[in-house]
């Protein structure tokens, strides 16, 4: 087999940046505050379903097609997009795939062909077929201009699959949502504790419309059916029970809703699974005998699971510590740095994270310190015994808000309890050589930190670094 090119990552994300551009209404990791509520149309009333190709064109609302609905347009004297064939009237069949291949001009659907298909245009960019990433389909496709790509478009049954029309169709839009900088996944923006269940009915047809907000591929697992996938093949779209959603596509599935009870529905990467990209599809009017209920209930709260950490820097100046709790919400978290000569200094903090991104988290906790080296009166000390909230000794509580900013830095504004403002700032993991690494960190109070340490293993490091208060050290950082 030949060698695969290496990846052009200046070109993967700029390419990335203008196709966002295009796909307006999509916000990366997040699903719309407007999510469609579950919908159900009678026998022969149902909505056209979003077709193969239309990935990330989220404000086309395709799902749901209507004179509300339909693609929004920047110009009111804009001409809508012509069609090379009329599209049916809402009143059409359940199994709507049969019509999922209008060629619509700027498009082209020869899903038989492989690298052949020419896709979409978004504002210039051909969009890569159904189930492929666009940007590393494009290079692929450059790097192997012979080859064959594989897509789902290319997928066809060999006998038809249809469902019959006369019953009722239900709609069900759900956003693959979360982020890679804390592996929290979710399904519009909540985890499986937060919301469990996606209730249908025995007898309906059922559409789920999966929207992946995310940059990476997720496949989507339905226990106890196969649903078709509506590819562009009509009567002959392809049966699967597992359907990977390439990052920034769209993808809708059809299935008979012909069992009871309850049925698993998620990603299969199960990390994702465990941080709460799952659903419990429920049949309305049936019930699970609930023998174990605390299992059940653990269950559907894995994803709120308490994980610790810890790391610890044994130098030669002294010891530097930080360990907690975490799980996809919350974070305790405390910090300790101490020399042999009794000076110390220790943080802690009860965190919670804000939002689906989570780049946004509020705390409180205290700051605790006394970094008197000959153990007398500090110069700071006032009149009487009593010391001031100095940098070198200190005894308060406070409140702040940290938020996440580019280049990976995060940004920490608090209020201790007697009026004092701080600022600090902190990047950690600065990649210097595959295994070298590097920390630093500044505030307002004029502390200052920097680590270096070289990793020799999962769980060992040799450090050094220089601190404001503590100086010059070098030792090993054992991780956890």
């Amino acid at each position: 087999a030949p060698d695969l090119p290496q990846i052009d990552y200046f070109e993967l994300m700029q390419e990335m940046s203008g196709m966002m551009g295009q796909m307006k209404g999509m916000t990366m990791g997040r699903a719309p505050a407007d999510v469609p509520a579950p919908s159900v149309a009678a026998a022969g009333q149902a909505s056209a379903p979003p077709m193969p190709g239309m990935g990330g064109m989220d404000n086309m609302r395709m799902g749901s097609m209507g004179d509300k609905t339909s693609m929004p347009l920047k110009d009111p004297n804009t001409k809508r997009p012509a069609m090379a064939g009329k599209m049916p009237s809402p009143a059409m069949p359940a199994d709507s795939s049969a019509l999922a291949t209008p060629a619509m001009s700027g498009m082209s659907m020869a899903g038989d062909k492989g690298t052949k298909m020419e896709g979409m245009k978004m504002g210039g960019m051909k969009k890569a077929p159904l189930g492929t990433f666009v940007t590393g389909y494009r290079q692929l496709q450059a790097a192997f201009p012979n080859e064959t790509l594989l897509n789902y478009e290319m997928l066809k049954a060999p006998q038809p699959t249809t469902i019959p029309n006369d019953r009722p169709v239900r709609t069900v839009h759900l956003y693959l949502t979360g982020n890679m900088f804390r592996y929290v996944w979710s399904i519009n923006n909540k985890t499986l504790s937060d919301a469990d269940k996606i209730e249908i009915k025995q007898g309906e047809t059922v559409h789920f419309v999966l929207h992946n907000t995310t940059m990476m591929s997720h496949p989507m697992h339905l226990h106890g059916h196969f649903f078709r996938v509506l590819n562009g093949q009509g009567a002959y779209s392809p049966l699967k029970n597992t359907l990977s959603v390439a990052p920034m596509d769209v993808i809708t599935i059809e299935f008979d809703a012909n069992e009871e009870k309850d049925w698993f529905f998620h990603c299969h990467l199960l990390y994702h699974l465990n941080s709460g990209m799952a659903r419990i599809v429920h049949y309305a009017g049936t019930q699970v005998p609930l023998s174990t209920p605390r299992q059940v209930a653990r269950f559907t709260a894995e994803d709120r699971a308490l994980f610790p950490y810890a790391q610890v820097q044994a130098q030669s100046q002294g010891v530097f510590a930080e360990g907690g709790v975490r799980n996809s919400y919350w974070l305790l978290r405390g910090e300790a740095r101490l020399n042999y000569h009794g000076a110390y200094e220790t943080e802690t903090h009860l965190q919670r994270y804000l939002g689906p991104k989570q780049f946004v988290a509020v705390y409180a906790g205290t700051d605790i310190r006394n970094n008197q080296r000959d153990g007398g009166p500090s110069s700071t000390d006032q009149p009487g015994g009593s010391k001031t909230n100095s940098k070198d000794f200190r005894q308060v509580a406070c409140v702040g808000v940290r938020y996440f900013l580019p280049m990976l830095v995060w940004s920490d504004l608090r209020l201790d309890h007697q009026g004092n403002v701080r600022l600090q700032l902190t990047r950690e993991g600065i990649p210097l050589t595959r295994r070298l690494r590097a920390d630093l960190m500044a505030n307002t109070d004029r502390e200052y930190r920097i680590d270096s340490y070289y990793i020799l293993s999962k769980y060992v490091a040799l450090s050094g670094n220089y601190d404001s208060d503590y100086g010059w050290g070098a030792g090993l950082r054992f991780i956890y």
